[in-house]
């Protein structure tokens, strides 16, 4: 058989224009004995083929049409694809649905298949011998909570080169609101990955005062994390001049420790190493004076460090 097969399809129903005259309701069961008249039980009685006179009865043509009719109205139903609710009197009166029959549920489009020969069971009832005709099938809502939406863009492959491994790397933001991507290796956290504004930041403070006892300068700078900045500070003049320990000041804020020291001044150099500490969001300043017990042509001071993010 092809799809191009004329297939019989019902587009009418047989005698379906007939008159009440010409058409009958065929009974279930005859329901006068020996009149002639069809029924589903016996379909055209014996004496339909007894001859007249051995007192048989000709088959009536309204009996034909209500079979016909009947007939093909059933036909018509399977041939536009409809598959029927379960029901109760109809499956008492076969004795139960067969094992593979298939029903329509009270939801459109659900159904359910007969897991049992003999099957008087209802579909859906506690115990039932009928069973999802989709189970075992992936739903749509199982599948969204298994599966990553489509992406629509390449996604990043594991291995496929020389010099790359075949373990397992998990990659994600991190939870800890660091603010950095997070990784682990087959299973084992390896921590954040590091971002380009987690790099050593260079700060540096030069001042240059001519004909001066003293020289001057500042360093400022917003934390982006916590983290500390490692500050060298070199100060002088050409004259040898010692420091005044009165005039010389370093005042700084927003850090939380400092650590560190330089000499004494006792020479006309001063060399110092601080690591000052502090907090994220913290606006670090730093205001700087170095002074000399006498005037020089060249006051000089330079400052030179890291701010680094922890």
């Amino acid at each position: 058989m092809k799809q191009s097969d004329n297939l019989g399809i019902f587009t009418k129903i047989i005698a379906q224009n007939a008159s009440a005259a010409e058409m009958s309701a065929v009974p279930e069961e005859q329901a006068t004995a020996g009149d002639g008249t069809a029924s589903i039980s016996t379909g055209f009685p014996p004496e339909t083929f007894l001859p007249r006179g051995a007192g048989g009865v000709p088959p009536r043509g309204q009996d034909m049409n209500g079979f016909l009719n009947r007939l093909s109205r059933a036909t018509q139903v399977l041939q536009a694809g409809y598959i029927g609710p379960f029901n109760a009197t109809f499956a008492a009166a076969i004795k139960g649905y067969p094992a593979g029959a298939v029903v329509s549920g009270l939801v459109p489009g659900t159904f359910w298949v007969s897991t049992a020969d003999n099957n008087i069971t209802t579909p859906g009832a506690s115990g039932a011998l009928w069973k999802s005709l989709f189970d075992g099938y992936i739903t749509q809502t199982w599948a969204d909570g298994q599966y990553q939406p489509l992406l629509n863009f390449t996604p990043v492959q594991q291995g496929g080169a020389n010099g790359i491994g075949t373990n397992k790397t998990c990659l994600g933001w991190a939870s800890s609101g660091s603010g950095r991507l997070h990784y682990a290796i087959d299973g084992l956290d390896q921590g954040d990955l590091a971002n380009i504004s987690d790099l050593p930041t260079f700060v540096v403070m030069g001042s240059s005062n001519p004909n001066t006892s003293w020289v001057s300068g500042s360093i400022s700078f917003v934390a982006k994390r916590a983290g500390f900045l490692k500050l060298d500070i070199n100060a002088g003049n050409d004259s040898g001049s010692r420091m005044d320990g009165t005039r010389t000041q370093v005042n700084v804020g927003g850090v939380t420790a400092v650590q560190g020291g330089g000499n004494t001044g006792a020479t006309g150099l001063f060399i110092g190493s601080y690591i000052y500490t502090f907090n994220a969001g913290a606006t670090v300043v730093m205001n700087m004076t170095i002074a000399f017990l006498n005037s020089s042509a060249n006051n000089q001071m330079y400052a030179s460090g890291l701010v680094c993010y922890v």
